[in-house]
């Protein structure tokens, strides 16, 4: 009896493995087809808002699209392919497109996400507002944001003077674990 319930509880336990193993060999495979027809970003990469970001056509599964990618975002393309990750840079469209960087492991699940250039970007009469966003060689990432607050001639026609400048400097980089950290 004891020993038809340990035959019994092994090959239950040896099912069990075996599905997850096997579940996670599809999902891996899955996620290899993803990344296939993804580009790869040459670096160094540089975009400013409202110019962002210059995303390819791309013919990829759709149930894929919906597993890997479920909000849908415009792919840039693979910004580095590393045996423990992978970090894919998309666009996301909010008033205007903005970057996002996500990491993966190797099997797809999301390890970091994050967005960049957030605030406002534009100019009005007497305020201008930009964002620069770097990646170099090195995968540092970097992100400038700029606004000025001008003092206008009684016309509105020409600037006078600037009243307030602002300039925000970010530093990011991806850990060795895939995490995308604020510097």
């Amino acid at each position: 009896m004891k020993k038809n319930f340990l035959e019994s509880a092994f090959f239950f336990l040896l099912l069990i493995f075996s599905c997850k193993n096997q579940y996670c060999i599809i999902k891996n495979s899955d996620f290899k087809i993803f990344l296939k027809d993804i580009p790869t970003i040459d670096l160094p990469y540089s975009t400013t808002c409202g110019l962002c970001c210059d995303t390819k056509e791309i013919e990829i599964d759709t149930s894929l699209v919906k597993k890997f990618n479920p909000d849908n975002l415009e792919i840039v393309g693979k910004l580095i392919d590393k045996e423990k990750y992978i970090g894919i840079l998309y666009a996301g469209s909010a008033d205007y497109l903005v970057p996002i960087l996500i990491t993966y492991n190797s099997y797809g699940d999301v390890i970091s996400k994050r967005q960049f250039m957030q605030d406002y970007c534009g100019k009005t009469v007497d305020f201008y507002d930009n964002h620069y966003f770097n990646i170099d060689k090195q995968l540092q990432i970097k992100v400038i944001d700029s606004s000025f607050v001008f003092k206008m001639d009684p016309n509105n026609i020409k600037v006078i003077d600037t009243l307030k400048k602002d300039l925000k400097f970010s530093k990011f980089e991806i850990s060795e674990d895939g995490e995308i950290i604020k510097e």
